[in-house]
């Protein structure tokens, strides 16, 4: 390959015909797995719950870098190109995967469908069609009535895309924060560049194709077997995979094991990627997330445990340990009620210390937007940028009012309405920057993130469900905090990673922007009408998603049931995590010795670290990283591990490729 001029006009063209190809593969893909959790984690874009494993970025740069070899590809395919490429991949896997919008669709339908006649009075009929269509829609061999699904079409695509813009405006500002200044890592797209730096360069590395040959043959090793598990019952358990083991790899302790003794003890993750990816994550954190786990969840459990707190965890499996009702769980179990302690606490505190911290770098922004500063420092400022200062601030404010306005349209009052961005930002911009520093998506929404509106607008539950009550409490609790790959969180992930990797190759930010815009406008509502198309037309019993009708109710009635995000009372604890938090990050920025970074309290007591153990993991990494440091330094790292953790993350998404593809084959060939 050659090298590309820095700059140059963006891919519009191309992103837009990607939009409608991968809208439409990529449902497809989803949708015809043989069974659900083929498609959690084997769909085209993205894998393993909340470590959201780039799939769809890894596979394309490897197939484009191959392709790239050829002499006629040569000049086409790039740095710049492949940067594109990223920039594009990383944001469609957030907006057509497993979760969006397959659920969202399914859920509101099926909603529809199950509860017919009381469904109506909490469920608009811009959210969802009329019982007969719902009822069409799940047996499917029938045209699609597309004059009824027309307002549901646009309200979902508005939900999807309103929130993106306004996010993606949020990475514009905090950009040069964040990439130049902060130099947050995002070790997944660490992943991405060596990738292309290695398969694309010019230079020959032979040690560098050697390790990473290496790697990408151990990737499918470990991967290949797994999947077999899951498609065929006569293979070899290999890893274990069917006993007490869930599908992203965390295996949870019994109540006949040996370690059932220590009440804390939950799960320990044993899927190499998650050590993988944690290798390239900064050892502080790495290290603060154990001493947070060891100290607060084994220890502390451990003595809470026997001054007679959590009654008759010892005799519950896994999960239960974490999830069962008080007095047993430790979501939300005295004395330390996790999911409000931990979770919400930790994250809400996170986000707003961040913005505390950023305080001088927003005046200075918002002086240069208005022209209060020299007009030399501001064109350096903006110099690399994706557009000015005043241009990004008006677009959040333009996004943002415009958001509001939209659920004010929607039947919401105004301070439900102000409630949703706010949601958005207090969920996501903290664990966008933990997803930055360790490639771990921390945040598990459906059981907290409905935080502002119970404690403002609902204290007490209403008698009976209302519109706005049932789309604040749900739409919060899934697009505003229940993984990114749900929409909203996704469009923070992607931009800043994008510009992350723009960083590293030398590419235009411009560029990069156009490109995560287009695809957060576009790709969501080729999504929907892909998705109601192809159910309507298979039926959804023959898809991959038929279980998910009911998912919404099941929701709605655990926040009735007053147990989201704990029984009351939730607030003390909540405001405790806060102030946690908040004293962590005093001592982290104040201390240079002090071993304990706020994001290492929030991977610790959160809920899917916890059910996924990614102790375990983290702990390997943080093993394997500092003896490579100590032995070889900071050379051994960058050129042995670097690329052997680069190949073994390789292999196991063209594994992921591969089953997908078989997948698929088995629906239309059953064996």
């Amino acid at each position: 390959m050659t090298e590309a001029k820095v700059g140059g006009k963006p891919p519009i063209l191309l992103t837009v015909v990607g939009c409608v190809l991968f809208g439409i593969v990529g449902s497809a893909w989803t949708l015809l797995q043989p069974k659900f959790t083929m498609a959690v984690l084997y769909n085209l874009s993205l894998s393993a719950c909340a470590l959201v494993l780039s799939v769809l970025p890894f596979n394309a740069l490897f197939i484009a870098s191959m392709l790239g070899r050829f002499k006629p590809l040569r000049q086409r395919i790039n740095f710049s190109s492949l940067t594109y490429l990223y920039a594009f991949t990383i944001a469609a896997m957030f907006y057509n995967n497993e979760s969006a919008p397959h659920e969202n669709i399914i859920g509101i339908i099926g909603e529809r469908n199950s509860f017919p006649i009381t469904s109506y009075n909490y469920v608009p009929t811009f959210m969802a069609p009329s019982v007969d269509v719902a009822r069409k829609f799940i047996a499917g061999g029938y045209p699609v009535p597309w004059g009824e699904y027309a307002p549901m079409i646009v309200w979902w695509w508005l939900i999807t895309t309103l929130p993106a813009l306004f996010a993606i405006s949020l990475s514009v500002i905090f950009r040069k924060r964040w990439t130049d200044i902060e130099r947050v890592p995002f070790p997944q797209t660490m992943v991405a560049h060596e990738l292309v730096k290695g398969l694309g360069g010019g230079e020959k590395r032979p040690l560098w194709t050697k390790l990473f040959s290496v790697g990408l043959l151990l990737g499918f090793a470990v991967q290949m077997p797994i999947f077999m598990t899951y498609v065929f019952p006569w293979f070899p358990d290999i890893y274990g995979w069917r006993i007490n083991t869930c599908s992203h790899g965390g295996a949870y302790i019994t109540a006949d094991s040996p370690l059932a003794g220590i009440a804390g003890l939950i799960t320990y993750g044993k899927y190499p990627p998650t050590a993988a990816i944690g290798f390239l994550a900064p050892a502080n954190i790495l290290l603060s997330t154990l001493i947070c786990y060891f100290g607060l969840i084994i220890i502390g459990t451990q003595v809470a445990y026997v001054f007679g707190y959590y009654t008759g965890i010892t005799g519950v499996n896994g999960c239960g340990r974490f999830g069962c009702s008080p007095p047993i769980g430790l979501q939300g179990s005295d004395p330390f009620k996790w999911n409000a302690t931990g979770q919400l606490g930790g994250i809400v505190g996170l986000s707003i210390f961040m913005l505390i911290e950023s305080r001088h770098y927003i005046v200075d922004t918002v002086r240069a937007a208005l022209g209060r500063l020299d007009s030399q420092r501001i064109r350096d400022m903006e110099k690399d940028e994706p557009m000015s200062y005043r241009s990004a601030y008006l677009m959040m404010i333009a996004s943002l009012v415009i958001f509001i306005t939209f659920w004010l349209a929607s039947g919401f009052s105004l301070l439900g309405a102000i409630l949703m961005p706010l949601t958005l930002f207090l969920v996501y911009w903290s664990t966008t920057r933990i997803y930055g520093l360790v490639g771990f998506a921390v945040s598990d929404g459906d059981s907290w993130s409905q935080f502002l509106y119970q404690g403002l607008m609902w204290p007490t539950i209403p008698a009976s469900r209302t519109p706005e009550w049932t789309a604040s409490i749900w739409v919060a609790s899934e697009f505003g905090a229940d993984y990114p790959e749900m929409g909203w969180g996704g469009a923070l992930f992607s931009s800043f990673a994008a510009y992350r990797m723009a960083g590293m190759s030398g590419v235009s930010n411009r560029n990069v922007f156009m490109i995560q815009a287009v695809t957060a406008v576009l790709l969501p509502l080729v999504s929907i009408i892909a998705t109601i198309w192809m159910i309507s037309t298979l039926g959804l019993g023959r898809t991959s998603e038929q279980n998910w009708q009911g998912a919404i109710n099941g929701l709605l009635s655990r926040v009735e049931t007053g147990s989201r995000p704990t029984a009351p009372p939730w607030i003390p604890y909540a405001l405790l995590g806060i102030v946690i938090v908040g004293l962590l990050s005093f001592m982290h920025a104040r201390f240079l010795w002090w071993p304990v970074d706020p994001a290492g309290y929030i991977l610790a007591t959160s809920v899917h670290p916890l059910l996924e153990g990614i102790w375990l993991p983290f702990l390997v990494a943080w093993i394997a990283k500092t003896a490579t440091l100590r032995v070889g330094g900071s050379k051994a790292y960058e050129n042995y591990g670097v690329p052997m953790a680069t190949g073994f993350l390789t292999g196991t998404t063209l594994s992921i490729l591969i089953g997908g593809g078989i997948g698929v084959l088995q629906f239309f060939h059953p064996f």
